[in-house]
């Protein structure tokens, strides 16, 4: 591992022990450092992207988190982050495909999966179907 990846990786920890903590501010701040020195880092927009979910920055989350996505296809975590950031806003059919993808990545007995699982089925509660879409008389 070269230096500018310990020390890259050391700002990832710092950043998640921010967030974490709830200084959202530092956190970007942190992350945006990160991704500055090491742009395909999947996790670190992950991170960015949650960190401006909880300031209230929804676009830029979106995009942060997407990217996250893109950089990392088979990295399920990013996929269920994203999945809640459409879903707390409302895109469910965006969000139950993310979901969806999420069961893909993960084995049944995985916690991720499982968290996917869940929220799918509270979409079928919500008389959504697994796409997300009202179907009024379906359940």
């Amino acid at each position: 591992m070269t230096d500018t990846q310990l020390a890259t990786d050391q700002l990832f920890r710092d950043g998640q022990t921010a967030r974490l903590n709830g200084e959202y501010d530092i956190a970007i701040t942190v992350f945006q450092q990160v991704i500055d020195i090491r742009p395909s880092f999947a996790q670190a927009h992950m991170e960015l992207g949650l960190a401006l979910c909880y300031i209230g920055d929804f676009d830029a989350s979106l995009r942060e988190l997407a990217q996250a996505v893109e950089l990392a296809p088979m990295y399920a975590e990013c996929h269920l982050q994203l999945a809640k950031v459409y879903t707390m806003l409302g895109m469910y059919s965006e969000g139950a495909a993310m979901f969806r993808i999420v069961l893909t990545l993960t084995d049944p007995q995985d916690k991720l999966y499982e968290e996917a699982a869940k929220q799918l089925s509270y979409f079928k509660d919500l008389a959504l179907d697994d796409t997300g879409d009202t179907q009024a008389n379906d359940y």
